[in-house]
């Protein structure tokens, strides 16, 4: 499947600049690099307190912009791909219009101290217009019974389901297809996710 399981999980598990040991390098390398540069254009005879001054006041403010990035809101939802049940095609109308129809499988898991609720889904790209009919949903699916009733409990991790029409052709039928969706939750959060070659049937 191309990697495409080890990639969405290497992105699940965070981005490389999310490790706290990397975060702490950078941190270190750009005191020393402050320091250093201060040092290169003021050797030491020339020190004084405003120096002083100025090289605390950076290493401060470096400090504090680490901190708040450490701070800053993760996502409630962290989204998997399922690539083998997630699918796409080409949908004909008998009145003639072309549409493409998607169909989104995965897992989600809530990250949250509150129970949270899928409320809809929405296409970003590639460019398209999603169709606002009933056959446009996005549903948590549990024991094999999908609804959108269900929470996804705090710390929980369940199934997820969803599927829209699009105005047009967005693909190239019997090729794969990569799409980003926005799904919100009952909260107003919107989580933007990427899923990658999506089988064609």
């Amino acid at each position: 499947m191309r990697g495409i399981e080890e990639k969405l999980a290497a992105l699940q598990k965070g981005r490389w600049w999310d490790k706290g040991w990397v975060q702490a390098i950078f941190f270190i390398s750009a005191v020393v690099g402050i320091i250093g540069f201060l040092f290169i254009f003021f050797p030491p005879h020339t020190f004084s307190f405003d120096l002083a001054g100025w090289l605390l006041a950076t290493v401060a403010f470096v400090l504090l912009v680490f901190i708040a990035y450490k701070r800053r809101p993760r996502e409630p939802l962290v989204f998997i791909q399922d690539d083998v049940q997630s699918f796409w095609h080409l949908a004909p109308q008998p009145d003639g219009r072309r549409l493409t129809q998607v169909n989104l499988r995965g897992h989600v898991t809530n990250t949250s101290s509150k129970p949270l609720y899928l409320a809809k889904i929405d296409l970003i790209s590639p460019k398209g217009r999603t169709r606002v009919e009933p056959s446009k949903f996005i549903f948590t699916v549990r024991d094999n019974v999908a609804s959108s009733d269900q929470p996804i409990r705090p710390g929980e991790r369940t199934g997820f389901a969803g599927h829209f029409f699009v105005e047009g052709e967005i693909g190239t039928k019997g090729q794969p297809l990569t799409i980003r969706v926005a799904i919100t939750d009952n909260l107003g959060h919107v989580h933007k996710i990427t899923f990658v070659d999506i089988k064609s049937v």
